[in-house]
């Protein structure tokens, strides 16, 4: 997992085209402007999903992880929790479903991690995450989640 802010993304493009492509575009997107549901960038490649909810106690969520897709979580406005444990210290508890690319987990473990309006998280195929966690209070946020084919 890598936590940043825009500022700093081109420290990042190096790692893959792919991934390269999906954070010039968010660096260069007018965030506030997209309205929710999916676009694409490049394809079924890399696409953005923008949408808008009020964070939730991490106790009712699971973890998450995908495989054929990276993550990269945008907060737009608002702040949130977002849980990460490797995939590997976890219990899978809903079997990885290819058409959805995710598989659920749970299990002691991991940190909480603050993401505020300005910053992402990339997360690949070990990093389990619940996202749209309570930090302090309740709080309605509007987050783009960029996702990125891997292979």
């Amino acid at each position: 997992m890598i936590v940043d802010t825009l500022q700093y993304v081109d420290l990042y493009r190096a790692i893959c085209p792919r991934l390269g492509k999906a954070l010039a575009w968010l660096r260069d997107v007018d965030a506030a402007a997209l309205p929710d549901g999916k676009h694409e960038i490049d394809g079924t490649d890399i696409f953005a999903i923008v949408s808008g909810y009020t964070t939730h106690d991490p106790a009712t969520k699971p973890y998450e992880a995908h495989r054929s897709y990276l993550d990269i979580q945008f907060l737009v406005s608002g702040a949130e929790s977002l849980y990460w444990c490797p995939v590997a210290w976890l219990q899978e508890t809903q079997a990885y479903a290819a058409a959805k690319d995710v598989a659920f987990y749970e299990g002691a473990g991991g940190m909480a991690v603050p993401l505020r309006a300005g910053a992402f998280a990339i997360l690949f195929p070990q990093d389990a995450h619940k996202p749209g966690c309570t930090g302090e209070r309740p709080e309605a946020v509007r987050k783009i989640v960029v996702k990125v084919r891997i292979g």
